[in-house]
């Protein structure tokens, strides 16, 4: 398991032993001001759980999970993957893809989270969904 809190950087996540992880948390505000614009945890194929606090990642437009074989399950707290803080947008450059994630069962996420992405939002292979 991987807990990214207050005393680490956002960054150190990307760090690990990828195929070691099976849990990741993130902390509230931790990876705010995260300045990649994908976000692909693709890398990590043992996760069976992701959980992302409110209000991080605000800079990332591309948000992808693509066979992640063993994730069940997803949660992403307030205004996270938004530059729109308690509101919505419109920004048809910013996309949302889970795919071929065959072990995946639920997916929360909270109020105001990826509410200026307008571009492509793709659910694909994800039978136990």
């Amino acid at each position: 398991m991987i807990s990214v809190s207050e005393d680490d950087s956002c960054m150190e996540f990307l760090f690990y032993q990828s195929e070691a992880v099976t849990d990741l948390v993130i902390s509230n505000n931790l990876c705010y001001d995260y300045t990649a614009s994908i976000i692909d945890f693709t890398q990590y194929t043992n996760l069976e759980s992701i959980e992302i606090g409110d209000s991080n990642f605000q800079h990332v437009n591309v948000f992808k999970m693509d066979g992640l074989k063993s994730l069940k399950s997803l949660k992403i707290g307030e205004n996270s993957f938004t530059r729109s803080i308690n509101s919505y947008g419109d920004d048809t450059s910013r996309s949302f893809h889970i795919l071929n994630c065959v072990e995946l069962e639920s997916i929360e996420i909270y109020r105001f989270s990826f509410s200026d992405y307008s571009g492509g939002f793709e659910l694909k292979n994800l039978p136990k969904l």
